[in-house]
């Protein structure tokens, strides 16, 4: 092979592997990304409807505040999941088990897995078909926390002006760590990814960050 043709070859293969990174950047841990895991504030705005047809929303705050006024305008939202054991009640097969985690699993303090299972993941299906709207300044915010036992979800809007994104989206990703993430004898959850929805970058995390508003517990 002529030495010309070997650097023409070698590019080709450098653009296609960084096209491939590029679908779905992930961030591993370290001190730039651990800092940016904490919200700034709890909330986003929640545009739409359920369902076509069905009574327009628009409503701003945590889905642990947002849930009962949604159930206001539908009587039949169901946000009740299988019951899942807690990360308080750790299972001693898994402590065994070595997998090789991908890198957007984080590690550190996780989010429990009882409340990600059976109160955050129920409520984010059940805000799919709305839009979510990231709030104006680079940042994350809480869209699910739970002060005890600790857990939250969080949505990060990579610009400096407000974005929209169908919610769909963001319960995607937000799903995808939940599966792939849970880690150690108690199956805690942690991990973030960065992603984009027709070229609107946005990041998803899970952990146990602190809650930063009023209303905020498990309901």
């Amino acid at each position: 092979m002529k030495f010309s043709t070997l650097i023409q070859a070698t590019v080709v293969a450098l653009y296609a592997t960084m096209a491939a990174a590029a679908a779905i950047p992930t961030f591993d841990i370290d001190s730039s990304t651990e800092d940016h895991l904490l919200a700034k504030r709890d909330g986003i705005r929640f545009t739409g409807s359920l369902y076509p047809g069905g009574p327009e929303v628009d409503l701003t705050g945590t889905l642990n505040e947002i849930i009962p006024e949604l159930k206001k305008l539908y009587p039949d939202l169901n946000t009740v999941s299988t019951t899942t054991t807690s990360a308080s009640s750790p299972n001693p097969l898994l402590a065994k088990r070595v997998t090789q985690k991908p890198k957007y699993c984080l590690s550190g303090k996780p989010a429990d897995r009882y409340v990600i299972y059976n109160h955050a993941l129920p409520y984010l299906k059940a805000i799919e078909n709305l839009t979510c709207e990231l709030p104006i300044r680079y940042g994350c915010f809480n869209v699910y926390c739970s002060p005890a036992p600790r857990a939250n979800v969080r949505l990060c809007n990579l610009w400096f002006t407000t974005r929209k994104i169908p919610c769909k989206s963001f319960v995607e990703v937000a799903e995808l760590i939940i599966k792939n993430c849970e880690d150690g004898p108690q199956r805690g959850i942690r991990g973030q990814i960065v992603t984009s929805y027709s070229g609107i970058e946005f990041k998803v995390g899970i952990g146990s960050a602190e809650c930063l508003g009023t209303n905020s517990g498990l309901s």
